[in-house]
């Protein structure tokens, strides 16, 4: 199985024993079935299990009420990204304003690839000697997804299409955060507002 499929099996509750346990046997290899049984045929190269590569998936309420929390968080994601733009417009020009909105959108909604992506670029020769402009540029890439790694953990619409629930338990924390960071930049950009001068066109 190459890197980046994913297989489903469906389990009926049998495999489940009464004590709540489920085992689940890795092979790697080719099973075939033999006058003598069943055997295995070892695969020549090694295999890797990546974190969170094993799930148990099972039903637990209803698509409604999920699609309502759902549609919830992408609201105050959205609302967290306009009241950025709206910030940065108080005390820059239009085209700045656009720009930092379109980028902390961008870096936001990638954050979760960078940190992934960070931990498999290697920073370091053959030799194990240390790529001074490689360690530089992961340590700028890890730094700019964890400022906004809250707020890709949420991954609402992911849930969605792959039919996860999406619990208050799960969101309640980055949902807060989002909500407070609102908060916090409406009410600087009321103080910033507060500032302000308007000029009044004299009419010469």
């Amino acid at each position: 199985m190459s890197p980046g499929f994913f297989h489903n099996v469906s389990l009926t509750t049998e495999a489940i024993s009464d004590d709540g346990v489920l085992e689940i046997e890795v092979t790697n290899g080719r099973i075939v079935v033999t006058q003598n049984g069943v055997g295995v045929i070892p695969n020549p190269s090694a295999t890797t299990i990546p974190e969170n590569g094993l799930e148990i998936s099972y039903k637990s309420g209803s698509y409604r009420a999920n699609f309502a929390r759902v549609m919830l968080v992408l609201w105050v994601k959205l609302a967290f990204l306009a009241m950025v733009g709206v910030f940065a417009s108080t005390f820059l020009s239009f085209p700045v304003a656009c720009l930092i909105g379109f980028g902390v959108f961008l870096l936001a909604e990638m954050s979760g690839f960078l940190l992934t992506a960070v931990d498999t670029y290697s920073t370091v020769d053959r030799q194990g000697n240390a790529i001074w402009y490689k360690v530089i540029t992961a340590n700028i890439t890890n730094w700019a997804g964890l400022i906004f790694k809250i707020y890709s953990d949420l991954r609402p619409v992911r849930r969605l299409v792959q039919g996860q629930l999406m619990p208050w338990s799960s969101v309640a924390g980055g949902t807060g955060v989002l909500l407070t960071l609102t908060g916090i930049l409406y009410i600087a950009a009321i103080q910033v507002f507060k500032r302000r001068e308007l000029a009044i066109y004299s009419g010469n």
